[in-house]
């Protein structure tokens, strides 16, 4: 009667720890479920936050270029600007040159007409006493008048003569014609002076024509070039202006970007101080960088956040396990056997959580012959393991007991507890 009785507590005790255990197992699955939905909003976040990175990145490359392209264009809108004075002055000192030419070229005009009118004025005189001289010599070539025309003449001769010696001073004869041949050398000195000189001014004039071509094709070519540099410079200004254009839609995603960086550091620090992370390492690990959170430590915040979330649902699923044991133990004081070993496990328990690498992890299918310390255990695994540990208890405490019984496993999720036994 007594072993009847007992074997019934057993096996309704046995009951009750399949309830409990089936209870247990959908509490751990919901909450790897929700293990599961935070890993991929922080993956998310992850994502999105090398994203970022990647399009700073681009921008200050952006960036760097398009002021070195400015330094560029500012440097060839000085040398342009340089070009330009220097052909400005080149013309003022070609046109300076010019107006100096013809000034000279008047002067000379002048003193030419000058000299031609005085000496065409003496041919001018010299012919008409020429003319003179033959009619008169003519009309008296005969009789009295004739001789009375030589004497007139020979004493016309001598008053020249006498003139001639008064104005040369000389007496003699040939001294007078070598006075007069040296004033007619000299004449014929100065009239070969002004041929050259006409020579000199036609060749000027010539000068002056071609020099003003060359003036004509030259201001012509500066209007060109003028307007080829208009034309540059509208292009380089056109061109600035849509590069400041999209270095200021640069500036303004990138002010976005540090505003949403913001916002998420910003929750990171409210997550990690409502969920009480350790953060010690990162202090000791950045000195005094490690109390606000930067782009060089953001990493850092998120292993430990996920660290403190795998840390509370440890406690969470441990502490479900413990309540339920708790009201199992008033129930029945024979269920302290199962407690023992709880407290066994959580005592004996070295827990050590690996911080998630930046990489995707291999899911892949060991052998349970791995050691634990080596492979993280699945959801299925730990059930497992949980399940025969009660047997091996329940058969050393009641030898009686069936201890073939076996229990269903769920599926382990994608997602792994990374803890060692």
């Amino acid at each position: 009667m007594i072993q009847t009785k007992k074997e019934t507590e057993t096996n309704e005790l046995k009951l009750q720890i399949e309830k409990k255990l089936v209870t247990m197992e959908n509490n751990l699955h919901e909450k790897n479920m929700k293990f599961c939905d935070t890993l991929a909003y922080n993956n998310k976040i992850r994502h999105e936050i090398e994203c970022a990175r990647n399009e700073r990145n681009i921008y200050y490359a952006i960036h760097q270029k398009l002021k070195d392209k400015l330094i560029h264009l500012n440097k060839l809108k000085i040398k342009l600007i340089q070009q330009a004075s220097l052909t400005y002055d080149q013309r003022a000192d070609a046109k300076n040159k010019s107006n100096a030419l013809k000034e000279k070229n008047d002067k000379d005009n002048i003193g030419f007409e000058t000299e031609m009118k005085d000496l065409q004025r003496i041919i001018d005189h010299n012919d008409q006493l020429r003319r003179f001289m033959t009619i008169k010599s003519d009309e008296r070539a005969t009789g009295e008048i004739a001789q009375q025309q030589r004497s007139l003449k020979i004493q016309e001769y001598e008053s020249a003569m006498n003139r001639l010696q008064l104005i040369t001073g000389k007496s003699d004869v040939e001294q007078m014609t070598r006075y007069y041949k040296r004033n007619e050398d000299d004449n014929f000195t100065m009239f070969k002076y002004v041929t050259e000189l006409n020579n000199q001014i036609e060749c000027l004039n010539d000068n002056i024509i071609n020099i003003e071509k060359t003036i004509n094709e030259y201001n012509e070519e500066q209007k060109v070039i003028e307007r080829q540099r208009v034309n540059k410079m509208t292009e380089l200004q056109a061109q600035i202006k849509s590069d400041k254009e999209a270095a200021n839609t640069a500036e303004n995603r990138t002010i976005h970007i540090h505003k949403l960086l913001d916002q998420i550091k910003t929750e990171i620090k409210q997550l990690t101080i409502k969920l009480g992370c350790d953060l010690s390492r990162i202090t000791e690990m950045l000195g005094g960088d490690g109390d606000q959170i930067t782009e060089r430590n953001l990493m850092l915040y998120l292993n430990v956040l996920e660290q403190r979330v795998d840390e509370l649902l440890s406690v969470k699923c441990y502490s479900q396990t413990k309540g339920h044991s708790d009201e199992m133990i008033q129930e029945n004081p024979k269920i302290t056997l199962a407690t023992n070993f709880m407290e066994t496990v959580r005592t004996n328990r070295d827990t050590s959580l690996v911080l998630p690498s930046l990489q995707d992890e291999d899911d892949t299918n060991d052998d349970e012959n791995t050691p634990t310390s080596i492979r993280p255990l699945s959801q299925a695994e730990i059930i497992g393991r949980v399940t025969r540990q009660l047997q091996k208890l329940e058969a050393k405490h009641h030898p009686s007991m069936n201890t073939n019984k076996t229990y269903s496993r769920v599926s382990s999720p994608n997602r792994r507890l990374k803890i060692r036994m």
